[in-house]
């Protein structure tokens, strides 16, 4: 072998890139020196928390770098195939025709978040379109063209692909949304593919379809894929290499194997220690029988305490207009929660599971009553007695939003960023009227202190802030009226991993302290099992099971249940292949458990 053959197996060659964002308060070195190499054929996942510079570094790769930032030096050799040359893609003009020829067709890209990449004004198949209008010629009006992208979206499961051709990004949910830029950067066959975090906010079992869809492309075009991520449980799934980036440089690269079972760098054991899977085990129905834990030993015996929440036949329709003119009819009625009802005990955790448009969200902020429920009770266990929540006034319910408060799913999007940290935290107190400056000041910096943050950033801005401690801010907000119930949406979904691993300790830590009851809301079932006593299992508005934590994650009775668990990615790449996806199918399944 000589020596230039090696380079012809890579078809992407990094060599010391650099990419900086100038701002006013100087440089930021996004990628800081970065060398890596991408073998043909196979799937390289970059991993690392926010900031670690992945995103930037596959946005480098395209020259798509987000102003105000650029490639500073470096290089990025990409050899299209064995027996071509090498090209710098480090050296083209960002706006110029040679990347452009290449961007989109030559490399595609699946962004992290489809519903800020895709237009909102044009529909998916003129989106589509535009692709095989730049880079083959094929008009949008040609029948081509139409019966091309039809097929796309057929191949990446969209259902009734000719009715979805001509919808937009709103009317998808968001796996249909992730499938049509899937279907977008594949319908140019692309050599290679970078996917920048594809998966993040979905739930494990649409998850566990898009892991799958790309798994399947790859090995039917051929394709090298580079894939953006922070969970180590999908890159386990699906890596051959791995590549551990750290305040934008890289700590340690290798085989996915090598990387999981003997870690050199100090961050990637960091990493690795703060998943959930590598101390505990999510249990498995005997048809899946391949988890890799031990049995975590039963929780200690606890106390039965009586309910402070009690939900009876719960139920939350909405009308959809149809046409001019709405008319009622049961066609367009949507029944979000369904006959819902569980009660949960003082000081206890119950998690409410199940996959996007199941309901829950929907169950917790009727819970809240920021929606007045159709139907049903919401009994609340107050200090004068048991109220039923549902049939109250706005005025009425006023003494009772201080009591039950919610954390949402996006910090930032949840927080005003033209208020400081201290009018953000603050604000549930003045909106019950107490107005004290004196009171507020030190009621926020002891709210600060509970969370783990210093009283000294109450004057900035959450601009400022990092996901974890932004998240941190919304708790602080969240527990300041003093609480009894906190319902926690989706609380850590879009968190690192080692910072969600502090946020759930710090749930953890004020519901001992506080003796909080917490309605956790995930669709992560590893997160789940983790932090939560019992769980209650969503599927579309009912609850379908709903037992003890231990007993569901070790002997699931639901169908439902079943597939939801065999859909969690195992964080061991040994075991990656050696279990069964359970398809669920409602016809066949019997009443609820639980």
């Amino acid at each position: 072998m000589t020596a230039s053959e090696p380079s012809r197996d890579l078809i992407l060659d990094i060599g010391g890139l650099r990419t900086s964002f100038f701002t006013d308060t100087g440089e930021v070195k996004a990628v800081d020196g970065v060398s890596l190499q991408l073998r043909r054929g196979r799937t390289t996942c970059i991993v690392g928390e926010s900031g670690s510079g992945k995103s930037a570094l596959a946005r480098s790769v395209l020259q798509v770098v987000d102003q105000p930032g650029r490639i500073v030096g470096g290089r990025i050799d990409y050899r299209p195939a064995a027996d071509e040359p090498a090209i710098d893609l480090a050296g083209f003009d960002p706006r110029g025709r040679a990347i452009r020829a290449i961007r989109g067709k030559e490399i595609g890209m699946i962004f992290q978040e489809p519903m800020a990449a895709l237009s909102p004004v044009h529909t998916i198949g003129r989106q589509i379109a535009d692709l095989l209008t730049q880079h083959e010629g094929i008009r949008w009006r040609d029948r081509r063209c139409r019966e091309r992208i039809v097929a796309a979206l057929e191949e990446v499961g969209i259902p009734r692909p000719e009715e979805r051709f001509d919808a937009y990004t709103f009317q998808l949910s968001g796996g249909m949304r992730q499938r049509a830029m899937i279907a977008m950067a594949m319908i140019t066959r692309p050599r290679l593919l970078i996917a920048d975090e594809p998966t993040t906010a979905l739930d494990v079992t649409t998850q566990a379809q898009i892991l799958d869809l790309l798994r399947q492309e790859k090995e039917n075009s051929g394709m090298s894929l580079l894939f953006i991520t922070h969970d180590l449980g999908v890159v386990a799934e699906i890596a051959d290499d791995v590549v551990v980036m750290r305040h934008g440089a890289v700590q340690e690269t290798g085989p996915v194997d090598q990387i999981f079972s003997d870690p050199q760098h100090s961050y990637t054991r960091e990493l690795l220690d703060s998943l959930p899977q590598r101390a505990e085990r999510i249990a498995v129905p005997s048809e899946t029988a391949s988890r890799i834990r031990p049995v975590a030993p039963p929780p200690a015996a606890v106390a039965p305490t009586e309910p402070i929440l009690t939900v009876e036949d719960l139920r939350m329709e909405f009308r959809a207009a149809s046409g001019r003119r709405f008319r009622r009819s049961e066609s367009n009625v949507v029944k979000a929660v369904d006959g819902v009802s569980f009660a949960v005990p003082k000081g206890r955790t119950l998690g409410i599971v199940g996959e996007s448009g199941c309901g829950k969200t929907t169950l917790g902020r009727t819970i809240l009553r920021a929606y007045r429920p159709t139907a049903g009770m919401i009994n609340y266990a107050a200090d004068d007695g048991v109220v039923d929540l549902a049939p109250l006034s706005e005025r009425e319910l006023l003494p009772y939003r201080q009591q039950i408060r919610m954390v949402f799913q996006d910090p930032y999007g949840s927080l005003n960023p033209r208020m400081t940290v201290a009018d953000v935290v603050t604000e549930p107190l003045r909106a019950a009227g107490r107005t004290a400056r004196s009171e507020l000041e030190d009621r926020a910096r002891e709210a600060m202190l509970r969370v783990g943050l210093q009283p000294d950033v109450l004057h900035r801005y959450p601009h400022a802030f990092s996901g974890g401690q932004r998240q941190r801010i919304s708790i602080a907000r969240a527990l300041i009226t003093e609480p009894t119930i906190v319902v926690a949406d989706e609380a850590v979904s879009a968190l690192d991993v080692s910072v969600r691993a502090q946020v759930l300790d710090l749930f953890a830590d004020l519901q001992q302290e506080l003796g909080l009851t917490y309605l956790f809301i995930s669709h992560d079932l590893s997160v789940v099992e983790r932090s939560c006593d019992e769980v209650a299992v969503m599927y579309f508005g009912k609850i379908v099971e709903h037992r003890p934590t231990a007993e569901l994650f070790t002997d699931p009775q639901h169908g439902y249940t079943k597939a939801l668990l065999s859909a969690v990615p195992i964080s061991d790449p040994a075991q990656r292949g050696n279990r069964q996806r359970i398809s669920y199918r409602p016809e066949e399944e019997p009443a609820a458990v639980g």
